[in-house]
Order: structure tokens, then C-alpha cells, then sequence
């Protein structure tokens, strides 16, 4: 086996994926984005794994991904070039334990308050914005920083052992639409069901809904999207002193993140 730094321009990427990738595993279109998406942004980094291999018959052993990426993004990237591997090396690639994206994040050393709840938060926000598609962890961490003080008050107002992140994704995105002392009443009632007004029934209503309703337990993603409609709803309208007895989950988001 030998191997040497390449310039991999996106004309040499795709007549690799068109002549060598011959047996590969099925390809992600979301993890290809991702890549892309930060070698067109300049963030992709140079590492030991970050390689592109061959087997010894000329066959693409590794880094189909990171070629399609190549392709999609336009960009010319630096690769560590191996080849020569023998067919049985195969057992060797991607077979070990990954890190996710926190422990990416922590052993980085980005921030610190980038916790596992962040992160879930953040997600959830990205998923029905502009950030569609599978983030990177440095996408996450740019856009953690970018909102970190509406995260860290939804975190702080909307624990993780009271509701799930879509409730904390609601709370944080009202937070660039409503005053924070009004989001911090509507979290306390959502939280202890005590309600002292008639306002506060909205917040109660959401929340009989969300913990009775058993076609809202099912953590899918359809789900954590309607109850993030429902708690903006909620939060919408005890900001305007409106008392509802029911709450009927919009259509579209009320609020949405500012450019």
C-alpha cells in the first residue's frame, strides 16, 4: 500500500465515482449535503480519517461520501490518497465505535455550554429552516453560538424532565418574538400547571394535551413538529391575553427564526 496528498478537484471526484465505486454501501444524500456544505463554506478539515482509498484491483475502498461532496460543493479539496488495500481491509473501515456530535463538539473543545440538550434543541431549529438537511457539528456549533442566549433561556426556563426539545425549540424561537419576563410566565405554568388567571388557560390546555394525549407520545419526527406548533400556539396566545380552552396546532410555525 502507498498513498500521497492529492488535490481532489470535483473533475477527478466524479470520474472516480463513475469508473472505481463499483461496490460500495448505499449512498446518503444528507451526509453528502452536510460534507458539502462545508467544503463550499471552507470548513472542512484536513484529518488523518478524512481520506479517500483503494483497493489494490482499483475498486473505491473509502470515501465515496466525501467524493460525491466534492462534486456537489464545486470545491477542491486536500486528500490523503491510499492505495493498494487488500479486499479484507474492508473489515477494518468504519467498523469502530463513532463519536456523535457532542462528543465531536466536547473533545473539540468548541464551548462547553454545547451540551447534549443544546444540541437536540438546535437540531430541531435547523430542521425547518434554511439549515434543512443533516447539519455537521460545526454547522451546529456556528449556529449554537449564533443563538446561544435564546438556547441557554429555554434551557434554563424549559428543563429537559418536564417536556421534550420541542418545547424547548417553541420557547426558543419566541424568544426573538415575545418579551422574555412573558415566555418566563408561560414556562413556570407549563411547568406547574398552577394557573392564577384566565390567560393562563392556554398554557393549561397545552398542557393537558401534551401529557394526556397518547397520540403524542411517539418521539417521531412528525410529532415533535406538532408539538412545537401547539406549545407556539400556546405561548402566542397567552402573550396576547387570549384564554383558549382548546389548543388546535397551526398549520405553519408562528414563529420563526430572523435571518
Amino acid at each position: 500500500m502507498h498513498y500521497e496528498m492529492m488535490t481532489v478537484t470535483p473533475e477527478f471526484a466524479a470520474r472516480w465515482l463513475q469508473e472505481k465505486n463499483n461496490r460500495n454501501r448505499p449512498l446518503s444524500k444528507n451526509v453528502v449535503g452536510a460534507y458539502a456544505l462545508d467544503m463550499s463554506k471552507g470548513r472542512w478539515k484536513e484529518t488523518h480519517q478524512n481520506s479517500i482509498a483503494f483497493y489494490k484491483d482499483g475498486n473505491l475502498a473509502d470515501g465515496q461520501h466525501r467524493l460525491h461532496a466534492i462534486v456537489q460543493s464545486g470545491a477542491s479539496v486536500e486528500f490523503m490518497v491510499f492505495w493498494g488495500l487488500d479486499s479484507d481491509d474492508s473489515y477494518g473501515i468504519d467498523a469502530h465505535k463513532m463519536r456523535n456530535t457532542h462528543d465531536q463538539i466536547k473533545i473539540a473543545g468548541a464551548a462547553d455550554w454545547i451540551t447534549k440538550d443544546i444540541i437536540a434543541t438546535a437540531r430541531m431549529m435547523m430542521s425547518n429552516s434554511r439549515y434543512a438537511g443533516k447539519p455537521s457539528p460545526q454547522e451546529i456549533v456556528d449556529f449554537c453560538k449564533k443563538h446561544e442566549d435564546a438556547l441557554q433561556f429555554s434551557l434554563l426556563n424549559m428543563p429537559k424532565n418536564y417536556f421534550s426539545a420541542a418545547v424547548r425549540v417553541a420557547v426558543a424561537i419566541a424568544y426573538y418574538h415575545e418579551s422574555p419576563k412573558d415566555l418566563e410566565s408561560w414556562c413556570e405554568t407549563a411547568r406547574t400547571g398552577m394557573a392564577f388567571n384566565q390567560t393562563d388557560r392556554s398554557v393549561i390546555s397545552f398542557r393537558e394535551r401534551v401529557l394526556r394525549d397518547p397520540n403524542l407520545k411517539s418521539q417521531g419526527g412528525s410529532n415533535r413538529e406538532l408539538i412545537c406548533k401547539i406549545a407556539m400556539r400556546s405561548i402566542s396566545a397567552f402573550c396576547k391575553n387570549e384564554s383558549l380552552s382548546r389548543i388546535v396546532a397551526p398549520k405553519e410555525r408562528i414563529y420563526e427564526i430572523p435571518s
